[in-house]
């Protein structure tokens, strides 16, 4: 199986510098906020954010909505709020790998907080999260304590999963297994002290930009919707860092169900997207392992289809057809490329 290596390019952003900061510009975080056609979640997110007292210095949003919806709904309130942080509100092509390499190339910041558009810190998130990394050096990533997605009750299908021991029942959701699954959030209880982790939630997430540097930014290999994409990077960090879940690092994800791809796409990019990740970073391919995947594949597909029979609802028929064509896609695409980022630094003043 080759690995592939693509070559850096560069495209044109437009950006609006809304507030400029006044004050030191030696940052020591940046928040970047990656949306797309979502302006009334961004607006709720900046509201509550500019009432915080402690945030980052550095706001970064980075709109692939392709219109100005979302600017204009939270226009207003930055340029009215007083606060002595550097607002930038960048137009860019959509994707959310893409989206976030933006705001890497951009921030100024030691420390990079990313978090998505629904969701909402609490408001000691961000100085909890600093304060952790000056007195911690050795840490490279931290993913905050996602604490509503806790009372998710696992479906049908992750029982049976469970059952047929695609991951153990006392399993770590942070942990990544050796036939590419983890487990889910709501198996267990929130964590009640910090704890080593291999795999960050994508909604929550924040690193040293040194080592985000280093590792090569976020994989161009998952556009759009971009699942699996925290996963990825969260496994090339840990090849030269430590991640931690930061039990204080309070926030709520509300997975709001717009800008979200249809069944069909989301079950294939469920199986390839998980097949590319576990083929470039698994550190264990034995027979076992590579045995319980397939099998894994064999059951989400299996479930899918029983669902739709059941309940003759067409979705379920379109997850069972993404699953069998991320099957498909998995057994003949052999070639997986571990693409370079695009790095962004062309940008016209609007």
């Amino acid at each position: 199986m080759g690995i592939h290596k693509s070559n850096r390019s560069t495209v044109n952003l437009d950006y609006v510098r809304i507030l400029d900061y006044l004050g030191n510009l030696d940052i020591y975080s940046t928040l970047c906020i990656c949306t797309f056609k979502r302006p009334e979640e961004l607006n709720k997110l900046i509201t509550i954010l500019l009432k915080f007292n402690y945030l980052p210095k550095e706001i970064i949003i980075v709109d692939g909505s392709g219109n100005r919806e979302s600017y204009d709904s939270v226009r207003e309130v930055i340029s009215s709020s007083g606060k002595d942080i550097n607002f930038i509100y960048v137009f860019s092509p959509a994707g959310l790998t893409l989206q976030r390499n933006v705001g890497l190339d951009l921030s100024r910041g030691k420390v990079i907080h990313y978090i998505d558009d629904d969701c909402i810190p609490l408001v000691d998130y961000f100085e909890t999260i600093d304060k952790f990394f000056e007195l911690n050096i050795d840490y490279g990533a931290i993913t905050g304590n996602i604490i509503n997605e806790y009372s998710f009750r696992p479906g049908f299908r992750h029982r049976i999963r469970t059952s047929m021991g695609i991951y153990p029942k006392d399993g770590n959701p942070g942990t990544y297994y050796c036939n590419g699954s983890s487990v889910p959030k709501g198996l267990i209880s929130p964590p009640m002290e910090n704890c080593d982790i291999d795999i960050m939630s994508g909604a929550s997430m924040s690193m040293r930009k040194t080592v985000l540097v280093e590792v090569g930014g976020f994989s161009p290999f998952f556009d759009g919707y971009s699942q699996g994409e925290d996963i990825e990077i969260s496994l090339r960090i840990k090849r030269i860092s430590k991640i931690k879940l930061l039990a204080g690092a309070k926030c709520n994800h509300y997975h709001t169900p717009s800008s979200r791809p249809n069944l069909r796409k989301k079950g294939q990019m469920e199986v390839y997207n998980r097949f590319v990740i576990w083929s470039i970073h698994s550190p264990n391919k034995n027979l076992s392992c590579q045995i319980k995947m397939w099998l894994d594949f064999s059951l989400l597909s299996i479930i899918a289809l029983f669902m739709f029979i059941k309940s003759l609802k067409g979705s379920y028929f379109n997850y069972f057809l993404g699953y069998c064509m991320g099957i498909q896609k998995s057994i003949f695409n052999r070639s997986i490329s571990e693409n370079q980022r695009i790095v962004f630094y062309s940008l016209k003043n609007k």
